[in-house]
């Protein structure tokens, strides 16, 4: 059985970005927090944020896209080498 590469990939794209958003509104209540947290995430000595719409909307976008090519492209992967 095949895996359908565009609904798993959309299905992937759309749960990172709830993800994302449910990111947005922590590090809009809480910023001092989610700072320290990416900080250490990340290995960063600071992180200086700035949380505005079009902060979010192009976050959002990157979530969907590249989570999108990347399930898109596991998917194919998966495919061809269960054909094999």
């Amino acid at each position: 059985m095949a895996l359908d590469s565009h609904k798993l990939s959309l299905s992937a794209a759309l749960t990172a970005d709830v993800a994302y958003m449910l990111c947005t509104v922590f590090c809009y209540f809480w910023p001092q927090l989610a700072s320290d947290l990416m900080a250490s995430m990340f290995h960063l000595r600071s992180l200086d944020m700035v949380v505005t719409w079009r902060s979010t909307a192009l976050g959002t976008i990157q979530y969907i896209v590249y989570t999108y090519v990347l399930v898109y492209l596991w998917t194919w992967l998966y495919n061809v080498l269960k054909r094999a």
